[in-house]
C-alpha cells in the first residue's frame, strides 16, 4: 500500500514541512487553517511517519517545523512579533518550567525515546508565538472556524461511514478497513460484547468546540444561507 512506503513518506513529510513554511510566510492565517485542519481531521497526526535514530517523526511533526521556521526567519528579521503583554507570558513561563523540569527527571530515570513520547506534545505549545503574531481579522477568524466547521463535518462523515461499512459490508473490506484505520492512527475500532461495533475517533471531541464557536462568533457556516 502507497502509504507504507517509506519514500513516499519522506516525500510527503518534507511537501507538508515546506507548506507549512510556504503558507506561513504568504499568509500566516493560512498556516494555522492548516494547522486546526489537520489537527482535527487526524487524531494521532501520524498519517505518514518516518522513523529517524529510533525516534518517530510524523506528519502534525512536519507541519509544526515548516510553521515555527518561517516565523523563527521572520521573527529574526523583525517582520513579526508576538502581540502580547509580558504579563501574559507569565503563567507559559511557569508551565515551560515546570515541562523543562518533568524532562531532566525523565531524562534521569527513562530512556531518551520513552521521555520524547511523551515530551513532544508540549512542544506545541510554542505554536502560542506564531499565534500572537497574528493579526486576527473578522475575516481572519471567519476563515479558522469554517476550517473548524469543514473538519467537523468530515470527522462526522467519516464516523458514520465507518458505522456503516463495520455495520453492512463483507468481511473482506471490514478488513482492508481496519488495517488502513489503525495503521494510518485515524482512529479505534472495537468489536463489543454483543456485536456492537465501537468507532473512536479522538478528533470527535471538536464536534462540540465548534458549534459553540460558531453561535459566540456569528460567523457564516459553509453552506448556510
Amino acid at each position: 500500500m502507497l502509504l507504507r512506503i517509506p519514500e513516499a513518506h519522506v516525500a510527503a513529510l518534507v511537501l507538508i514541512a515546506l507548506s507549512g513554511a510556504w503558507s506561513f510566510w504568504k499568509k500566516p492565517e493560512l498556516a494555522f487553517i492548516l494547522v486546526f485542519a489537520e489537527l482535527f481531521a487526524f487524531s494521532h497526526g501520524k498519517l505518514f511517519e518516518v522513523e529517524i535514530g529510533g525516534f518517530v517523526f510524523t506528519s502534525r511533526m512536519a507541519l509544526f517545523v515548516g510553521v515555527m521556521c518561517a516565523w523563527g526567519v521572520q521573527r529574526f528579521f523583525g517582520r513579526v512579533r508576538p502581540m502580547a503583554s509580558p504579563m501574559f507570558f507569565t503563567p507559559w513561563l511557569f508551565l515551560a518550567g515546570t515541562v523543562l523540569l518533568g524532562l531532566a527527571v525523565g531524562l534521569a530515570r527513562n530512556d531518551l525515546r520513552s521521555v520524547l513520547d511523551d515530551f513532544n506534545g508540549y512542544v506545541y505549545a510554542l505554536y502560542l508565538l506564531p499565534l500572537l503574531s497574528i493579526r486576527w481579522t473578522r475575516e481572519a477568524r471567519r476563515e479558522l472556524l469554517q476550517t473548524m466547521v469543514g473538519a467537523a463535518l468530515w470527522i462526522s462523515v467519516l464516523s458514520l461511514g465507518l458505522l456503516y461499512t463495520f455495520t453492512h459490508l463483507p468481511n473482506e473490506v471490514l478488513e482492508l478497513t481496519y488495517r488502513f484505520i489503525r495503521d494510518a492512527r485515524i482512529g479505534e475500532i472495537t468489536l463489543m460484547e454483543g456485536g456492537y461495533w465501537r468507532i473512536f475517533i479522538q478528533s470527535q471531541i471538536v464536534l462540540i468546540p465548534t458549534l459553540l464557536l460558531a453561535l459566540a462568533f456569528d460567523a457564516e457556516i459553509p453552506g448556510s444561507s
